[in-house]
């Protein structure tokens, strides 16, 4: 889509707010002030799509939302199709409704065709290879889920050829991955986690069981599309700005301010934020949004809380933005203040980011460090939310890394980075059950030899 929108006419704020009440209504959207629902799948839907990184954090950005869930309900909720994993804004991988699937799949489409086109020409083939590929794909899957690998193994001698170097040299090896993500983008194909769970970023392809358009016309207009999009960010994170919601869909200013008005999103104005937009009605709800919050929020890693507006400084007192910290993505640190995503998970009192937790591999056990003293008479709190969570993780997930990437040796780094800020509590959980097997196994190994 082309930058050629013209901009929305100005139009007075229907109500000025201080940061503080965007905080708190930001915090009610998410579902964090109170439960919006129990079951994995309402969760989503109510309070926005999940990132999935290839770690347990979906799992823990549900959790946080969903008192009492269980891994299984999230991966019955995946595996019955309620929630599905696939492209969404940005091109990235979301968790999201089985609703709002359809709506995703034609967004992320539009953004990914126009680069897919140029990508095959520059390494030597045709559009026409590649629907003749994906038509050898659907011959292949018949019943079967089958890994791209596997994929490629099953189909005819020559039905996939190599682009050689001019395809090295631009990452694209074959046709096989653009022939594939437009089966997905047109319902024909479905994406499922290969290991049933969603802490991987191995996947398997079978073909779709439903249609994903069936649920809710996607509407052919490109700005009636971006104001759904718009619709389902403001849901999750409004009051937002223009640019914060044309950094998360991965468009441009022109374009998202086109989406905002096709809606008829309220403008607002947030002190220390700027010009900002609510859904129509959301304004009354915001005006009168209790703003006393307390209470600990112990958030999964990339949490929509913390991101959606560009970064954890809104959510931080100021006294705080020179804390210097890890940057996820770089070996550069920065301050608080500036940085947009943070490698640690965030603790919230209240609205406001106090502090970090990791989950330490070796004890089993959630650490946890705060930026300043916890509030008087509040410090159990957080060490049973934290012996809470280590148990949840250790019992229900197994690991704690927060993406595929990520290994036990950074999380010993990040805990050692936590701990070393002080004033919070690491967890007393029990050790998981692989813990205990190899502590009974040393006892058992000591009787015998005595």
């Amino acid at each position: 889509m082309r930058d050629t929108i013209p901009p929305m006419p100005a139009t007075p704020p229907a109500l000025t707010v201080e940061l503080s009440r965007a905080r708190a209504f930001w915090y009610r959207q998410q579902g964090l002030a109170a439960p919006v629902a129990d079951t994995p799948h309402e969760v989503v839907k109510q309070t926005g799509w999940v990132r999935t990184l290839g770690g347990i954090d979906a799992y823990l950005a549900i959790s946080a939302r969903c008192p009492g869930l269980t891994r299984a309900a999230v991966d019955e909720a995946v595996a019955s199709g309620k929630l599905a994993v696939t492209p969404a804004v940005r091109g990235c991988i979301y968790l999201v409704p089985q609703e709002d699937l359809g709506l995703v799949m034609r967004f992320a489409e539009s953004l990914s065709r126009p680069r897919s086109e140029k990508e095959i020409i520059k390494a030597g083939g045709t559009w026409s290879e590649v629907e003749e590929v994906a038509t050898a794909v659907l011959e292949v899957l018949g019943s079967r889920s089958l890994t791209t690998d596997e994929i490629r193994a099953a189909l005819p001698p020559g039905a996939v050829r190599s682009f050689g170097a001019a395809g090295k040299k631009i990452g694209l090896s074959s046709p096989l991955p653009v022939a594939l993500r437009q089966l997905e983008f047109g319902g024909k194909i479905q994406r499922m986690v290969a290991t049933g769970r969603l802490d991987t970023e191995r996947y398997t392809w079978r073909k779709a069981k439903r249609d994903p358009f069936a649920k809710s016309k996607v509407p052919d207009d490109p700005q009636a599309r971006v104001g759904r999009i718009a619709e389902r960010f403001l849901r999750a994170a409004g009051p937002a700005t223009v640019k914060e919601l044309a950094a998360w869909a991965g468009i441009s200013q022109t374009e998202a301010k086109a989406g905002l008005e096709h809606i008829g999103a309220v403008p607002v104005l947030v002190e220390g934020l700027g010009p900002s937009f609510v859904r129509a009605g959301d304004e009354e709800l915001l005006a009168r949004v209790p703003t006393d919050v307390e209470g600990w929020r112990l958030l999964s890693f990339e949490d929509n809380y913390t991101t959606l507006h560009g970064g954890p400084g809104v959510l931080v007192d100021p006294a705080h933005h020179g804390h210097s910290v890890k940057r996820w993505g770089s070996s550069e640190r920065a301050t608080l203040g500036e940085a947009k995503h943070l490698a640690s998970r965030a603790i919230l009192w209240g609205t406001e980011l106090v502090g970090f937790w990791e989950y330490d591999p070796d004890a089993d056990a959630v650490a946890t460090g705060l930026l300043g003293p916890a509030p008087r008479g509040h410090a159990k709190a957080l060490a049973e939310q934290a012996k809470a969570l280590g148990e949840f993780i250790a019992g229900e997930l197994g690991h704690g890394r927060s993406f595929s990437l990520d290994t036990d040796d950074e999380l010993r780094t990040r805990v050692a980075e936590v701990r070393a800020l002080g004033s919070g509590v690491t967890s007393t959980t029990a050790k998981s059950a692989k813990t205990k097997t190899k502590a009974k196994a040393k006892t058992s190994t000591r009787a015998r030899k005595a």
